[in-house]
């Protein structure tokens, strides 16, 4: 019963500081790859094209530094006033989308300062940023058939709505393309009005 008591006070008195931090996040808010068929909205609604960072997504990657700032500068005393090379590393992907973002996040971060975002290479595997562009053969079949399976089971459960989605898109809607259609009409949806 003691020893209980102990442990908890010993554990209630100790203080942890943070020493290292490791960020990892994604691009900000893009436009959608492409549009289908019957979209009443084309490439010419997005300012910066398909694909292209937004605005939207600029601010937030702006909002994203300042929280770093405040959180490992401010209250964790882990970042100076000024950039050091020796104290924080940018890398991005080798996408304008993904560099932009990494801008948009060291400006706010360091104000007033140019900090490098170091790339690599797309035509290279990238295991740190994009797993996935390593190849493996075995995972590849796997995955694939795993895929056609559950595709044939939920395209036969959905056929009324992807149908109905087929009807008003002008494409052929099924579980393989359903995600591509999703993406696309939630960033006009939440984007377009801003632009």
């Amino acid at each position: 019963m003691n020893s209980a008591v102990l442990l908890s006070t010993l554990v209630l008195n100790v203080v942890a500081e943070v020493v290292h931090v490791q960020v990892l996040f994604r691009h900000g808010d893009r436009a959608p790859s492409n549009v289908y068929p019957l979209d009443p909205y084309g490439e010419e609604v997005w300012p910066r094209g398909f694909s292209q960072l937004t605005e939207q997504g600029y601010r937030r990657a702006q909002e994203l530094g300042e929280y770093l700032r405040v959180r490992y500068g401010n209250q964790h005393n882990l970042l100076g006033p000024k950039y050091h090379r020796k104290e924080v590393y940018m890398r991005s992907s080798d996408k304008d989308r993904c560099i932009e973002t990494a801008m948009g996040v060291a400006s706010t971060m360091f104000p007033s300062q140019v900090v490098p975002i170091h790339t690599y290479s797309s035509h290279k595997h990238d295991l740190l940023l994009k797993p996935s562009s390593v190849r493996c053969d075995r995972a590849g079949v796997l995955v694939s058939g795993d895929k056609q399976k559950l595709y044939q089971t939920r395209n036969q459960e959905y056929k009324d709505l992807f149908a109905f989605l087929s009807h008003h898109t002008g494409m052929q809607v099924s579980m393989s393309n359903v995600k591509d259609l999703y993406n696309t009409v939630h960033r006009e949806v939440n984007e377009i009005a801003l632009v």
